[in-house]
């Protein structure tokens, strides 16, 4: 859940229900989804993805070379029409739960309006 934010000008980031961004505007953006695992497992797969309207939109993948944290980027430029919303997701297959650094400043969303 991301449920903290920086700078939201035109208040479009919902960080206490939904914690997705909401355009309000149409029109062209750079979105990046960023997300730090905080352990890995050797040969897993460790994605993080952009949603757009509950869709995945683009997906960064990696296998995991060893143990340890990694950090891993997604990023796009989307169209969104005025209420299109986006999500950060992450997956991994390892078959035991895995952390999200939360404390990390790795682990964000961030949402320019280009035209």
């Amino acid at each position: 859940q991301l449920n903290a934010e920086d700078y939201d000008g035109n208040n479009e980031m919902d960080i206490a229900t939904n914690y997705r961004y909401t355009a309000i505007d149409t029109g062209y953006y750079f979105i990046v989804g960023s997300t730090q695992f905080a352990t890995t497992e050797s040969g897993k797969i460790y994605n993080v993805m952009i949603f757009k309207n509950g869709a995945q939109a683009t997906v960064a993948q990696i296998t995991a070379p060893g143990t340890g944290v990694v950090v891993m980027n997604a990023s796009d430029i989307l169209y969104l029409a005025a209420t299109d919303y986006i999500e950060l997701y992450v997956w991994h297959n390892s078959a035991t739960s895995k952390d999200v650094s939360a404390a990390s400043p790795r682990t964000f969303l961030s949402v320019h309006r280009l035209s």
